[in-house]
């Protein structure tokens, strides 16, 4: 299973201008840090090639209205069933991305989730020195992330 994710993430950073979507680059930090615990804590101020001073993670159905709402900026995705990453930078974005999510009982290999910070329970604020109880998530589907913000504001 290690083994297929590497091969993943290689390919994927291999192909050119193609830059590694955020799933990958999370999944290569798990990977190189936890090894095969099922639980261990992890930080990514540096494990972005980009420079960010806040991550906002959406669950899947947030709508792209409320995002603009709370993070006071417009972003507009494709998909309303995906995860959705916005990174910020002096209250700028500087990256957009989502994974589209078909089947919550049959996940991806590789899918990252995020545990949320906030009261209305749609969205993680992760800061560059938080750090980052990560669970491996096995199932017959794959090996799925789950992360939560140990010390985060709530």
């Amino acid at each position: 299973m290690k083994l297929l994710l590497l091969c993943l993430l290689f390919f994927t950073a291999s192909c050119g201008a193609h830059k590694p979507d955020v799933q990958s680059i999370l999944v290569k930090r798990i990977l190189s840090e936890c090894s095969e615990r099922q639980e261990c804590e992890i930080q990514i101020s540096d494990a972005m090639p980009f420079s960010w001073d806040k991550l906002y993670f959406f669950r899947f159905g947030t709508l792209d209205a409320d995002i603009t709402k709370m993070i006071e900026t417009d972003v507009s995705f494709a998909e309303e069933s995906s995860y959705k990453y916005i990174f910020m930078k002096n209250g700028q974005v500087v990256r957009t991305e989502e994974h589209r999510v078909v089947d919550l009982d049959n996940v991806p290999d590789g899918l990252i989730r995020f545990g949320t910070t906030d009261p209305t329970g749609m969205f993680a604020l992760i800061e560059p020195a938080s750090r980052l109880r990560v669970t491996f998530d096995r199932r017959t589907s794959g090996t799925s992330f789950y992360l939560m913000c140990t010390d985060c504001r709530r």
